[in-house]
């Protein structure tokens, strides 16, 4: 097996399972959004849900959740991430996707926003920008997303296709801008935000944390050493180990809380496959979402894995390795 690949599955596995345990609820009052605790699982293992009373779930939001596939070329492309003209596309790995989470008021429609987190190295203005554009010319319904509550961010993987960007630093490395690589992120962003406003129905949110321990390490340790003493005092880590969760929940005709998405953040880069990869993939936050997705046998669940402070956080925590010889198309799993 080639040691890409021993980072990728290594890091998505991790943060799967452990984004697993936090995900269960817990009352907490009148509180307007439910806290998380780490004992109980989402549902027992039959897969049936609990019925529960609106009144103890909280305040009520207009919820909906879309996925859209953004994977665009694959092949003689040059990767974002990496800053290396040597790493071109050779193939797939994995499809990559932007997931749409809509947050709103059931009292006043308008007053909502749309956060997407997409399977790419980072957000983009020449993107978000196309996705007006294209949000715009669908009509009416969808005047009420714009520049004020569209947020277009990224998992910040260095395994998908380049050449999407506004600015010239990373147009360098990519040789030009290519317009089939640009399209697929905004097309599928805007499928997803379709999508999520086609579903979108009365819900609650409940929001968690957990300790990560092992899932990140300081990349730049006699950096982070360089700041002062007392601001090292006030933390445990050199990296951020907390994980947060936010669950979207739909209460059903018959009283059940059905769970319809996750939006995570955790900070740790998306180098979990090394700069030799020339296969697409979302590296360790998009293999973590699919996986979660799967892991619910509901085609319409959406788990999001956004990028939070990430900084000099690497999911490589064995440390340093030499760099392997670079993988070629046709290197299987």
């Amino acid at each position: 097996m080639p040691r890409p690949y021993n980072g990728l599955l290594y890091i998505g596995a991790a943060l799967f399972f452990l984004l697993a345990v936090v995900t269960i609820v817990q009352r907490s009052g009148s509180t307007t959004v439910h806290a998380f605790e780490t004992q109980r699982p989402l549902q027992d293992a039959s897969g049936s849900r609990t019925k529960v009373a609106a009144e103890d779930l909280g305040d009520v939001y207009l919820l909906g959740l879309g996925r859209g596939d953004i994977t665009g070329p694959v092949v003689e492309i040059n990767f974002m991430g990496y800053a290396d003209m040597n790493q071109v596309g050779t193939g797939l790995r994995q499809r990559l996707y932007s997931r749409a989470f809509i947050v709103g008021s059931p009292d006043a429609p308008r007053e909502r926003f749309v956060y997407l987190v997409l399977d790419t190295q980072s957000g983009d203005t020449a993107v978000r920008n196309g996705i007006l554009e294209a949000l715009e010319d669908l009509g009416p319904e969808y005047a009420v997303y714009g520049q004020h509550n569209v947020a277009v961010t990224a998992t910040h993987s260095h395994s998908g296709p380049g050449a999407w960007l506004n600015y010239l630093l990373p147009q360098i490395t990519s040789k030009g801008f290519n317009k089939p690589s640009y399209q697929a992120i905004v097309d599928g962003a805007v499928k997803s935000i379709v999508q999520a406003h086609g579903r979108l129905a009365p819900g609650y949110l409940s929001i968690g944390s957990t300790e990560i321990p092992d899932a990140n390490l300081n990349r730049s340790p006699y950096s982070y050493l360089a700041n002062p003493q007392e601001e090292r005092d006030r933390y445990t880590d050199n990296t951020d180990k907390t994980m947060s969760v936010l669950r979207f929940s739909h209460l059903t005709d018959a009283g059940e809380l059905r769970h319809a998405g996750v939006f995570t953040w955790f900070a740790v880069h998306g180098t979990s496959v090394l700069a030799n990869n020339t296969l697409v993939n979302g590296d360790n936050k998009g293999i973590a979402a699919v996986l979660f997705e799967d892991s619910t046998d509901d085609p319409t669940f959406v788990a999001g894995f956004s990028q939070s402070n990430v900084g000099d956080t690497s999911p490589n925590i064995l440390g340093a390795v030499l760099r392997p010889q670079r993988c070629r198309r046709g290197v299987r799993l």
